[in-house]
């Protein structure tokens, strides 16, 4: 007979942090059915705009719990293109462009195309300060999550039935014990669950420093004089952030050695970036550290704490990894500490997150270094005749645009980082086929353990994505697959969801290479094969973090 629920447990899961990972975490939870209590220090979501991109692998993960659409309506419009423009100034000179075409186009595109190749959602240009407002208000209307604004962790001690945390309000200073089953620090880069942990940083703490305008203006005539685009790049300065292609824009520049914001003249700077004088409005400024570091773990062996976003990874933001690396940690987190919480996740399901998340993480940060390099040097070749005029000047211009666009490229191109990566952990059963390739740039479909599952529209005209469940999926492929009933029915003995889906699209087989693939919740292959495997109750145990995991 099973036990009841501890009566000493105040919530399953405490999440420290309400920053769009934390908040993330727990609407994932609350997907599967699983309570939380979420605390944020601060009284209110943020005001700064830290992130201008969610990347379509985060789109394709809130597109699993339903969320896809309703995020995509915050951002930019679907036909507004995502060029990059390297300038002189607004009313200046063009020196290079690198044009990105519309969400709407790209999406059309994806389903012409439709090879395996491509993502299922495209880019969104969206900003944190409008990211995070949502999501707070999906969870403070969800029953599942108690969101606390304004209660700081301030520490916690853990033992074999559970942890307990002590919170504070950040106003007033009242404590209370708040026992769980399970802690996760999205508690930022100064995180307390972290030092908790006793887990360090390792990498450079100052990459560089930079200063951020956020600014209010409608003079379109100025600001866009060389066209709609989502990046404006004033080569030998800063880059200015198109947040809404209205009047929300953020110029950010690098603070030389020094230099302080006290330095800074914000009138001067914005006449300068303008090219002429225009009317605009400062919301704030702020000055900031690029940072490129990772926690040496992201648990403790115990298993019962976790880190997820900044408090396990802090990036330069070129490439527009922090945040939705973040996602990925929630999704990953999440579906796994909701399978162990409905029972049907093993004792090594949570275990596997370390091993599945960190080397993403290092792998994200080496790569957002890469980027800040690149960016370094066309920037060193903006030298004085950057904007002379004549000759002498448009030949300097053009040599430094060729530059820009071949070394900028990568940045906004990476589809290889962003959808590529594989896990390799005790719980994805790995075949005898070599390595599929891989590319950081381009994406390579492959079916192969641990990858992303590629994505393909059937010819019934849905997303093979969509058939993707809650638990594990298998996927039946080509016309006349094996009928997984062994698998099946081993899933249903162990207690684990497990949907079978057919595709008999033969272009789907071809890039599967497989008649039957196992797809788990994160739509990550856990296992393939042409014919069930010799013993299927094994190979379930395995996926799910079972005693053969």
């Amino acid at each position: 007979m099973q036990a009841g629920p501890d009566p000493s447990i105040d919530t399953p899961v405490l999440i420290a942090g309400g920053g769009p990972v934390g908040l993330w975490l727990a609407q994932v939870l609350s997907w599967y059915g699983q309570r939380s209590m979420l605390i944020e220090e601060r009284a209110d979501t943020t005001e700064f705009p830290k992130m201008d991109v969610t990347n379509g692998r985060s789109m394709e993960l809130f597109r699993l719990a339903g969320l896809a659409g309703p995020v995509r309506a915050l951002g930019c419009p679907d036909e507004n293109n995502h060029d990059v423009v390297f300038m002189t100034a607004f009313t200046g000179q063009e020196v290079a462009r690198v044009p990105y075409a519309p969400p709407a186009e790209q999406r059309r595109r994806f389903r012409d195309i439709n090879d395996g190749a491509q993502p299922l959602e495209p880019n969104l240009r969206l900003s944190q300060v409008l990211l995070e407002p949502f999501l707070k208000a999906k969870a403070d209307a969800d029953p599942n999550i108690d969101v606390r604004f304004g209660w700081a962790l301030t520490g916690f001690a853990e033992d074999a039935g559970g942890v307990t945390a002590t919170i504070a309000e950040s106003v007033g200073g009242a404590e209370e014990a708040v026992r769980c089953l399970y802690l996760a620090g999205c508690d930022g880069a100064s995180s307390v669950t972290r030092k908790g942990l006793g887990i360090g940083l390792s990498g450079d703490a100052a990459v560089r420093q930079a200063h951020q305008i956020h600014f209010r203006s409608t003079a379109l005539d100025v600001i866009q004089h060389l066209g709609q685009a989502w990046h404006y790049y004033n080569g030998e300065k800063g880059t200015v952030i198109a947040q809404d292609d209205k009047e929300i824009w953020t110029y950010q520049y690098i603070l030389w050695p020094g230099m302080a914001e006290e330095d800074v003249d914000v009138d001067a700077v914005l006449r300068d970036l303008a090219g002429r004088d225009f009317d605009y409005e400062v919301i704030l400024r702020s000055t900031w550290t690029a940072r490129a570091l990772i926690a040496d773990g992201y648990a403790i062996p115990s298993g019962r704490v976790f880190l997820a976003g900044d408090a396990a990874h802090q990036y330069v933001p070129t490439g527009g990894y922090g945040m939705n690396t973040g996602v990925g940690d929630a999704f990953d987190l999440g579906w796994k500490l909701g399978a162990t919480l409905a029972g049907w996740g093993g004792p090594g399901l949570l275990a596997s997150y370390d091993a599945e998340r960190r080397p993403v993480g290092i792998r994200n940060r080496e790569r957002s270094l890469f980027h800040a390099l690149n960016s370094a040097q066309w920037r060193k070749m903006c030298g004085p005749e950057y904007r002379q005029p004549g000759p002498a000047g448009d030949a300097h211009r053009a040599e430094v645009g060729r530059a820009m666009v071949n070394l900028h490229g990568a940045e906004n191109e990476s589809l290889g980082i962003e959808f590529g990566y594989r896990y390799a952990s005790p719980i994805i059963a790995a075949d005898d086929a070599p390595p599929a390739d891989s590319d950081p740039v381009r994406y390579i479909p492959t079916s192969q353990p641990g990858a992303r599952a590629p994505s393909f529209y059937l010819d019934d005209g849905t997303a093979l994505f969509d058939h993707f469940g809650r638990g594990f999926t298998l996927l039946r492929l080509g016309s006349n697959p094996p009928a997984g009933d062994e698998l099946a029915a081993a899933a249903g003995a162990a207690g684990v969801p497990l949907e079978v889906f057919h595709a008999p699209d033969n272009r789907v087989r071809a890039v599967y290479e497989r008649d039957l693939v196992l797809v788990r919740p994160d739509g990550h292959v856990a296992w393939r094969g042409d014919a069930p495997p010799d013993d299927a109750a094994a190979l379930i145990d395995l996926v799910r973090g079972g005693a053969s995991g």
